[in-house]
C-alpha cells in the first residue's frame, strides 16, 4: 500500500491562493470603469468631449485620450449608433498601433519613418572616380 504524497495538500493551498489572488485581480479590474465612444461616418470618433476626425479615428482618440491624461489601461467600447462595432482592450495598446501600408491590418507605430537607401529618382552613377590626394 502506498503513501499519499506530502507534496499534494501544499500544492492545493497554493493553487488556490493563487485563484484566490486571480478573482480579486479581475474583480479590481471590472471596477476599472470603461470608455464609451461614438462612430460617425467613416473617419470621425468622440468620446469623453473628445472629436477626433482622421483616416484611423479609433486610434487617434486613443492617443488623444492618453495625451489628456487618461489611464492607458482603460478599455474602450466603440459604438455606432445603438451597435458595439468595436472592443478596444486598453488604449494604451491600440495608440501604440499605425494600419499597415495595405490598409488591411495594423502594425507597431514608429516614431520616425526610415527612408529608403537610394532616392528613387537619383541620377544614376558613373563609373569614373577620382583618386582622393
Amino acid at each position: 500500500m502506498e503513501m499519499p504524497s506530502q507534496a499534494s495538500p501544499r500544492r492545493a493551498h497554493v493553487r488556490a491562493g493563487t485563484a484566490l489572488s486571480c478573482a480579486s485581480k479581475l474583480k479590481s479590474s471590472s471596477l476599472q470603469s470603461n470608455i464609451r465612444a461614438e462612430l460617425a461616418g467613416a473617419s470621425t470618433c468622440s468620446a469623453l468631449s473628445v472629436t477626433i476626425e482622421s483616416s484611423a479615428p479609433v486610434i487617434s482618440l486613443c492617443r488623444r485620450l492618453i495625451e489628456a491624461g487618461h489611464d492607458p489601461a482603460t478599455a474602450m467600447q466603440v459604438f455606432r449608433g445603438d451597435v458595439l462595432a468595436l472592443t478596444v482592450r486598453a488604449i494604451g495598446e491600440a495608440a501604440r498601433l499605425e494600419i499597415n501600408a495595405k490598409g488591411t491590418g495594423f502594425v507597431a507605430r514608429h516614431a520616425v519613418r526610415i527612408a529608403p537607401p537610394i532616392a528613387p529618382s537619383a541620377p544614376p552613377r558613373t563609373g569614373t572616380h577620382e583618386a582622393a590626394e
